[in-house]
C-alpha cells in the first residue's frame, strides 16, 4: 500500500502583502488596516504602549448597542 498525504492550504499561505497587483499587473502601495497593536504614543514617560488584543471599554451605557437599545426601549413606551 502507497502513503497518502493530502495538505490542505488556504489562499493565505503563499499571500504576500508587499507585491500587491492591480489587474494592469502593476505593482500597488498597500497600508495596514484593522486594529492597531501599538497604541500612539503617550506623553508622560510612558511612550508607545503594544496591545494584544483590542481594549474594549469597561463601561456599557456610552456603548451604541446601549443607545440603540435605549432609543429602542424610549420607541417602545410612547
Amino acid at each position: 500500500m502507497i502513503p497518502l498525504e493530502i495538505v490542505y492550504t488556504t489562499p493565505l499561505a503563499s499571500w504576500n502583502p508587499h507585491k500587491i497587483k492591480d489587474f494592469g499587473n502593476n505593482a500597488q502601495l498597500v497600508e495596514a488596516s484593522g486594529v492597531r497593536t501599538i497604541l500612539p504614543s503617550i506623553t508622560g514617560g510612558v511612550g508607545e504602549v503594544r496591545t494584544r488584543y483590542p481594549i474594549a471599554p469597561v463601561h456599557w451605557r456610552g456603548s451604541a448597542v446601549w443607545k440603540e437599545l435605549s432609543a429602542y426601549e424610549d420607541s417602545l413606551s410612547q
